[in-house]
């Protein structure tokens, strides 16, 4: 860790290259990203209530 930051006062473009990929890679992550939690159902699901008198 202090490696980076001692590579980062030496040269001010490496932050903003870092930036770059961190925002970069951050979106190719999010738009692989499976966001199904259930299973997709192709079948209509109906529930009947019935209430006694």
């Amino acid at each position: 860790m202090k490696k980076i930051v001692v590579i980062a006062l030496l040269i001010p473009y490496f932050l903003v290259v870092m930036s770059i990929l961190i925002v970069l890679f951050a979106g190719l992550t999010v738009k692989h990203i499976s966001t199904d939690v259930m299973p997709y159902i192709t079948n209509p699901v109906t529930s009947i209530a019935g209430v006694e008198a």
